[in-house]
């Protein structure tokens, strides 16, 4: 009788060692396929600085953000961050944070600068309607004037748990 549930053990042992392997590989491909487009958007930064049509770099970013819309990004947050956005609705919850405050928080999360943060949100490299966002949403979480929105989040996000 204790050889049967040793083995059952064994074999249990054995499938969850698969299971992890599994997790583990996707994983480690969703990160993969995450920071390569994270990649992409920062060459299209570069590229924007030194681009002479406008048009093309337009039609560049427009694939990507076919590919990689801001559901796609909370999406993946959740995966890398389980939770992540429920997490920050839930520390938030009078404030009803929209699905785009969301995304743009996720974005903000893995270190996009106001440069990437408006050519992924707004088509074009002008930096002021992601530091007037960024200003309206600071008001809006009670952030002070220049706070680092990134490690607010973070903090108030842990502060939830």
């Amino acid at each position: 009788m204790m050889s049967i549930f040793k083995k059952e053990k064994e074999e249990i042992a054995i499938k969850l060692q698969e299971q992890r392997t599994l997790f583990k590989k996707r994983n480690t491909d969703i990160q993969m396929m995450f920071l390569e487009k994270l990649g992409i958007i920062k060459e299209i930064t570069l590229l924007n600085t030194h681009h002479k049509n406008p048009i093309n770099l337009s039609l560049e970013i427009n694939a990507i953000k076919s590919k990689m819309t801001i559901q796609k990004f909370i999406e993946i947050t959740n995966e890398l961050y389980p939770g992540y956005a429920g997490k920050l609705k839930n520390a938030f919850p009078d404030l009803n944070l929209s699905e785009r405050e969301i995304g743009i928080c996720c974005l903000i999360l893995y270190g996009f600068s106001n440069q990437e943060l408006a050519l992924f949100v707004y088509k074009h490299k002008d930096t002021a309607s992601i530091q007037k966002w960024k200003t309206r949403f600071r008001k809006k979480l009670g952030i002070p004037d220049y706070g680092d929105i990134r490690s607010f989040l973070l903090d108030k996000i842990a502060q939830s748990e």
